[in-house]
Formats: structure tokens, C-alpha cells, sequence
């Protein structure tokens, strides 16, 4: 079974603290990423971009295995993060995925788990 840290979950007044989640969590676990990804864009809100891509990276999993996916807002603040710091390749790939969500919402079939499902063919994402 999966045990969550008790440094992962909301306090009292609904906010969970992602450093100490992160710090406290198994590197690749649910939490974990979550945690590394809300501070990136954290430092990203706040101008910090190579902070922000740093966190970013980290959230991903090691080269190999499925890479995280998520919403459209998920994958704008990637793809505006990795053009901020000149990594062309990862903006590029993360404003596809971003366009991808918002056709699929615009046709009406919802942003969820759209890139994921269309990329299965090949290699893993």
C-alpha cells in the first residue's frame, strides 16, 4: 500500500507546505512530483525561471519511464518556463501538448489525459 507522509497532507486550514512534502516524500512518488511541480511554478509566478525549470526537471521521472502529463495550465507554465532559460526543444514539446488540450477542449472532448492517450503508439511517454 502507498503510505502519504504526514507532511504531505492539508493542515488545518487547507494548504499543504510542498517544500516539506517534497522533502519528506519518495523521490517519484505522487506527492512528490506534485510537490516539485507547484514550486516550480511558485518560482516561476515569481520570475525565477531557471528555479522554475529546476523543479520542473526534478518532477520528472528518470530517463526511460513515463514523463508527467498534465493540464493545459501545467503545460503552458513548462513551455514558458523552458523558453525563459533558451531550452527551445522542451518549450516546443510542451506548447504542442498545450495546443493538443486546448483542440481537444474545443471539439468538446475535454483536455484529460488527451497527449498521454495519443502518444501510447511508440515509445513510453
Amino acid at each position: 500500500t502507498h503510505h502519504v507522509p504526514p507532511q504531505c497532507r492539508k493542515d488545518k486550514h487547507g494548504h499543504i507546505n510542498y517544500r516539506a512534502c517534497a522533502d519528506h516524500s519518495p523521490a517519484g512518488s505522487p506527492e512528490h512530483v506534485l510537490s516539485l511541480v507547484n514550486l516550480g511554478t511558485r518560482a516561476f509566478v515569481k520570475g525565477d525561471y531557471e528555479t522554475a525549470v529546476r523543479f520542473y526537471d526534478e518532477a520528472q521521472p528518470p530517463e526511460g519511464k513515463r514523463k508527467v502529463y498534465s493540464d493545459a495550465v501545467f503545460h503552458a507554465y513548462h513551455a514558458a518556463a523552458y523558453d525563459h532559460v533558451g531550452r527551445d526543444a522542451e518549450a516546443l514539446e510542451n506548447a504542442r501538448i498545450l495546443a493538443a488540450e486546448a483542440e481537444a477542449f474545443e471539439r468538446g472532448h475535454g483536455a484529460s489525459n488527451v497527449v498521454p492517450h495519443r502518444r501510447r503508439r511508440g515509445a513510453a511517454r
